[in-house]
């Protein structure tokens, strides 16, 4: 059992997941915060793999 790790992330998806599941019961700002908050996480992720060790990925062709 201790090679179970806690990743945080998990976490996130899931709050995203119950405020969008609710959305129509919470005000919309609170629904434009989840959907705002983890698009920014996405763009971060995805910068962070463009902008890796050995530079941006290549086109083929």
């Amino acid at each position: 059992m201790r090679n179970i790790r806690f990743d945080w992330r998990w976490v996130g998806v899931i709050a995203v997941l119950v405020v969008l599941t609710n959305s129509g019961r919470l005000p919309w700002p609170v629904t434009a915060l989840a959907v705002g908050a983890g698009g920014a996480w996405l763009l971060y992720m995805g910068w962070r793999v463009w902008m890796r060790e050995g530079g941006p990925p290549e086109r083929a062709g």
